[in-house]
């Protein structure tokens, strides 16, 4: 019971902000549409580990909530954490998110 609410609490007020504001970016910088729908597919297909681990230790549920309350992580972070297998999605995007033109084709997914 608490693990499913925990859960709930944790896709309503941590990953989905997190994942919007990642999105919200990717589209300011003009990354490619393929782009933001990997990060979309990725965190969607990412979530349900996040239930099963937060189910199985909710301590983690609490600490990633703790560091983005704490500021401790920026949005795209919180998605690795969330769902480590994100990461070569999230890669692929930081030159976007960072502000660079374009990115370099080593990381072009």
């Amino acid at each position: 019971m608490l693990s499913a609410l925990l859960s709930s609490l944790l896709q309503t007020f941590v990953v989905d902000p997190a994942t919007a504001e990642v999105e919200a970016a990717l589209r300011r910088a003009k990354a490619p549409v393929e782009v933001i729908a990997q990060v979309e597919t990725c965190v969607r297909n990412g979530v349900p580990a996040l239930v099963k681990q937060v189910g199985d230790s909710p301590a983690h549920g609490f600490s990633l909530a703790l560091d983005v309350w704490l500021e401790r992580l920026k949005a795209e972070d919180v998605i690795v954490k969330a769902a480590p297998s994100c990461a070569p999605v999230v890669a692929a995007a930081r030159p976007y998110l960072r502000g660079e033109e374009e990115a370099p084709a080593s990381s072009r997914i």
